[in-house]
């Protein structure tokens, strides 16, 4: 115990002696018990463990590392032709400011198909996502065009949609075909950036919708066959002679069969089952959103007017609900932010006299003898359609008179 004393006392003259050249510290108590504690080491007469430093150690202000938020991604449907409504659209998703450029900041823009016919600026709008395209990648943002039935049926003239006004925007129809051919501005942004579906996150994009037998093949094969199919066409818009007649001529070979089952009636292009509301087509959903391992599948095509249908549960989602001002100008876009999902209107409300369990379909049947593949939708699948939304109308009045 004598030992120690002397020490301690011995120790504590010679840090006191030093002191005036730690004036600089703000308290002598922890350079003491330091420095105590550094000679006690070294004499080995005290054990370490019994002395106590008190110097306090701040914890670190520095964040702990936390997952990424989930991006944010917007979803429109059909725009036919119709540029004002398309920036009305947009505008409404928050996708683009005042001056018509990208404010969507990372978020991912998803664009289904049928930009083209019915309306008089597909022009237009091609121009405007293309520059949107740049214009996202920089702010690590993103658009996705997917491929629609009329943008197909331009690549082969058919033009029966196509309106005089629209025509007159390109100069002249050999000036149409040529901007729709490889040497074109059309043409070229096809090949560069449209596909066929896309999967982004736990979400399925498609024109018109993916079957069970097209989900076994899978999204890479079907958007090479799209690839391929446009390059051909495209190459095809080049000849002179189809650009004076404006009638295509298929050539020996043009397509392999893989290729011309993507363009059939039950392709994804021209699906149409997922708007019945029948088990059958549930469980065929079911089995494609396994294969494919996704929660949900976004389509266009069939006009819903005004409201986004939901149907199977949020399974699928149809968000053609009329856009363009030939199917009367009705504004709404899909929000999905992780597991949420949010339909967007004007005022962020519905359609006056619906709610969710209401659905207004309006089926456009677009058929003809001369090729059969674009009865893409049978009159028995029509009839099906049919009295199913006429059943829940009825159901709901009763209800609602009762």
């Amino acid at each position: 115990m004598v030992k120690k004393k002397l020490f301690i006392a011995r120790n504590t003259s010679r840090i006191l002696k030093s002191y005036k050249r730690y004036k600089h510290l703000k308290s002598i108590v922890p350079f003491y018990f330091w420095s105590l504690s550094r000679n006690l080491h070294r004499s080995k007469s005290i054990k370490l463990d019994k002395l106590k430093d008190t110097r306090r150690i701040k914890p670190s202000k520095s964040p702990l590392p936390s997952s990424p938020s989930p991006r944010r991604i917007i979803a429109i449907g059909d725009l036919h032709g119709d540029y004002e409504q398309t920036i009305k659209v947009l505008n409404l998703a928050n996708i683009i400011d005042d001056k018509i450029k990208w404010s969507g900041g990372n978020g991912i823009l998803v664009q289904t198909g049928d930009i083209a016919d019915r309306g008089p600026d597909c022009l237009k709008i091609y121009k405007l996502f293309e520059r949107l395209h740049k214009e996202a990648k920089l702010a690590g943002g993103m658009v996705i065009n997917l491929f629609g039935n009329h943008e197909f049926m331009n690549l082969e003239l058919d033009w029966d949609h196509v309106t005089t006004e629209d025509i007159e925007s390109f100069g002249s129809r050999k000036n149409r075909i040529i901007e729709f051919s490889s040497d074109g501005f059309i043409g070229k942004f096809f090949g560069s950036s449209l596909q066929v579906a896309a999967i982004v996150e736990d979400t399925l994009f498609v024109h018109g919708g993916v079957n069970l037998k097209w989900a076994n093949e899978g999204i890479e094969k079907m958007n090479q066959l799209g690839a391929s199919l446009v390059k051909k066409y495209t190459e095809c818009l080049c000849d002179p002679e189809m650009q004076e007649t404006g009638k295509f001529t298929e050539k020996d070979d043009f397509m392999t069969n893989d290729e011309r089952d993507l363009l059939e009636g039950d392709g994804p292009f021209w699906h149409r089952e997922y708007i019945n509301r029948t088990k059958e087509v549930e469980e065929e959903l079911d089995k494609v959103l396994e294969v494919l391992k996704v929660k949900r599948m976004v389509v266009g095509h069939t006009v819903c007017m005004k409201n986004i249908v939901s149907n199977f549960n949020g399974k699928v989602y149809i968000i053609d609900v009329g856009i363009s001002s030939f199917y009367g100008g009705h504004l709404a876009a899909l929000e999905i932010i992780g597991d949420k999902v949010r339909e967007i209107y004007p005022e962020d409300t519905k359609a006056e006299g619906q709610n969710s369990g209401e659905v207004l379909i309006c089926v456009f049947l677009y058929i003809k003898k001369k090729d059969q593949r674009k009865n893409d939708l049978s009159l028995v699948n029509f009839a099906k359609a049919f009295f199913t939304v006429f059943t829940e109308y009825t159901q709901q009045y009763v209800n609602k008179y009762n």
